[in-house]
């Protein structure tokens, strides 16, 4: 058979099946669209939960960064300026984030009540690392709010008791914060007392804040150290001994005495005065 007879014949055979086409779909039509339908359902199926989870993991991902945020930002306030404003705005951002993905997660979920709980940390946190003179009313409402937190937080972690006893914990130091120290007390007695907190490392460290209440309930007060002026012409390597703290500076009692520019002296001693005494 030639290539001429052979294309002849491919081309009937492709005018048949054409030619019966409408009939096949006629015939068999329902049967196609059932197909057609349950293919398309099995592909929305997998390709929806596929994006459920990508999204799940993304989400998850983004809450561990916010939670982890908020020990970031204690390490950076050590190193930051206190007069900024930096350290204000990260702790404050922080708790407003967290806010926001507990309420975005779904109910029943206990991701919710961590959030909650590392908002508390943070608004508590912002007052331990403001160096600034903080206002009676401000420590209040601040305190109040990290409260509400830990409260939240105690009605969405029902059924877990790490995350349960981790928002009294919370409750308690809120209220020692504010120099309410019986219910600070209470509470801390109760996490220490309760049964179904064992095996979780909150009794003890309710334990140890009894411990040690009596110590903070003093009021301590810090004064400013004055800056010492040192003499004019004062050698740079001395100065920088004296300002980095290596050597004390008593200063000078003459006015019109210039100095001493020796290695450990210049008015400036690491000796007892009793030893100066019998040099002298």
């Amino acid at each position: 058979m030639d290539s001429e007879h052979r294309h002849e014949l491919k081309t009937n055979e492709l005018a048949q099946w054409l030619s019966n086409l409408p009939g096949f779909l006629k015939e068999n039509g329902k049967n196609i669209l059932g197909i057609l339908l349950i293919a398309a359902a099995v592909f929305s199926y997998f390709y929806f939960k596929a994006k459920k989870t990508s999204t799940v993991n993304m989400e998850q991902a983004q809450n561990t960064a916010l939670i982890q945020q908020v020990s970031r930002n204690k390490a950076e306030a050590i190193d930051l300026d206190p007069e900024t404003a930096l350290l204000e705005n990260a702790f404050a951002t922080s708790a407003s984030k967290l806010q926001r993905a507990a309420d975005a997660i779904e109910e029943g979920d206990y991701a919710a009540a961590l959030m909650l709980i590392k908002k508390g940390e943070s608004l508590r946190a912002e007052l331990h690392y403001n160096t600034s003179q903080l206002d009676e009313q401000v420590i209040t409402d601040q305190i109040k709010e990290a409260s509400q937190a830990y409260e939240q937080a105690l009605q969405k972690a029902k059924g877990n008791a790490s995350l349960t006893a981790m928002a009294t914990f919370g409750l308690g130091l809120c209220a020692e914060e504010i120099g309410d120290f019986e219910k600070a007390v209470q509470i801390y007695s109760d996490i220490a007392q309760n049964t179904e907190f064992e095996g979780t490392l909150f009794p003890a460290q309710a334990q140890f804040r009894l411990d040690i209440l009596e110590d903070n309930k003093e009021t301590f007060v810090f004064v400013v150290v004055p800056k010492i002026e040192l003499p004019a012409g004062i050698d740079p390597a001395l100065k920088e001994a004296i300002d980095s703290g290596q050597i004390y500076y008593e200063g000078v009692e003459d006015k019109g005495k210039a100095p001493v520019e020796a290695e450990g002296k210049a008015e400036a001693s690491e000796k007892p005065a009793d030893t100066k005494e019998k040099e002298e």
